[in-house]
């Protein structure tokens, strides 16, 4: 049992060193922007970075609007949401 509990504090710690900061989620989104479109991905980039909301975890984090999640991010790593991106996108434009 002690052993159990030694593993869940390192795989705890783990979590909490590579728990991607505010910064990496906004690079992500410009990056997944500029990806879909090159000439307008600017604009998207703007919105996603300026209108979203950080939530850190302490061992994983999430950017938002309006509630709806953009992104998620655990163990150094940052996954865009595309739909919600997408949707953001249309209803800022």
């Amino acid at each position: 049992m002690k052993k159990f509990f030694i593993f869940l504090f390192i795989v705890a710690l783990v979590l909490f060193f590579t728990n991607p900061t505010e910064e990496k989620h906004h690079q992500a989104m410009e990056k997944e922007c500029k990806r879909d479109s090159p000439f307008f991905g600017w604009l998207c980039a703007g919105i996603a970075t300026n209108l979203t909301v950080y939530d850190s975890y302490f061992i994983a984090s999430r950017t938002s609007i309006k509630d709806k999640t953009i992104s998620y991010g655990f163990l150094g790593m940052v996954f865009i949401n595309r739909e919600e991106l997408k949707k953001e996108e249309a209803s800022e434009n």
